[in-house]
């Protein structure tokens, strides 16, 4: 008889099987990404219907089969309701869930990835965290993760490099590299007056906080509206350097943020 196997873990892919069955990716601490196959949860008052739900954490209990795995108990400890519910924040969620795909494999030791996800899903559907400010440091963590990254902005090294080949000898000061104090509730606003100077050094302190901070206190800092959109611009930067793939979760992200963009324009 096969051994159950307790795995902590988070569905990050559903699709239904058949009639009644469901195949699931599961994303595990200690299992890294497995597939797992959940028997008749498509049937009314099945067991296993809310568990198999994407976005669902909580502790697993699995049997391992020849290629796979099969769902024969769960433990949510949170659904994660709240981005269900509504719709742009599923569209920032499933695309949370493409991310942690592409990077994780089988086997594979995905704490971290797990921890950042979980705690990227609670800041999203914190109000006073914007959404564009998630997705950047959820992004730029990730990728630090697996050892894709700049030590610094990108954008910014890039102008250094062609200021000191050109020979101006101009430069832009280092300051502000230092992460801010962590704890439960602390915020910190990095934003020192409206230069560009003041801006890209703004960037750059909270580039260092997303690289080192303790994952459980990553969302503990904001950023005023300019220092956020140079943060975008230089997390996107990074994607498009290190990821070959065109996520369609970020597609769909886009357009819906585009409709909501205008019904803005037409209602304010």
């Amino acid at each position: 008889m096969n051994e159950e196997i307790h795995t902590v873990g988070m569905v990050i892919g559903s699709m239904p099987v058949g009639e009644a069955d469901k195949r699931l990716v599961l994303l595990t601490k200690e299992l890294g990404k497995v597939v797992v196959f959940a028997k008749g949860v498509k049937k009314v008052g099945a067991a296993f219907m809310a568990q198999s739900r994407i976005f669902a954490f909580g502790e697993f209990v699995l049997i391992r089969g020849r290629d796979s795995y099969r769902l024969i108990g769960a433990k949510i400890s949170r659904y994660f309701e709240e981005v269900s519910a509504d719709v742009e924040r599923m569209c920032y969620g499933q695309y949370f869930l493409e991310f942690a795909d592409y990077y994780t494999h089988e086997n594979m030791e995905s704490g971290d990835m797990l921890l950042l996800l979980y705690q990227s899903l609670r800041a999203l559907v914190k109000e006073n965290i914007p959404n564009d400010l998630v997705k950047s440091t959820f992004e730029l963590r990730a990728m630090a993760i697996n050892g894709e990254y700049t030590e610094g902005p990108p954008l910014r090294m890039r102008r250094r490099a062609v200021a000191h080949q050109g020979g101006r000898g101009r430069g832009q000061p280092d300051g502000g590299m230092a992460g801010p104090g962590s704890g439960a509730g602390h915020v910190d606003m990095w934003d020192t007056g409206t230069s560009d100077t003041a801006v890209e050094t703004a960037v750059e302190t909270a580039w260092a906080h997303v690289l080192s901070a303790p994952i459980g206190s990553l969302y503990t800092f904001a950023l005023s509206d300019g220092v956020l959109q140079k943060f975008r611009q230089n997390v996107g930067e990074l994607r498009e350097r290190f990821i070959d793939r065109k996520f369609r979760s970020l597609d769909i992200l886009e357009k819906v943020r585009g409709h909501v963009d205008k019904e803005t324009v037409i209602y304010e």
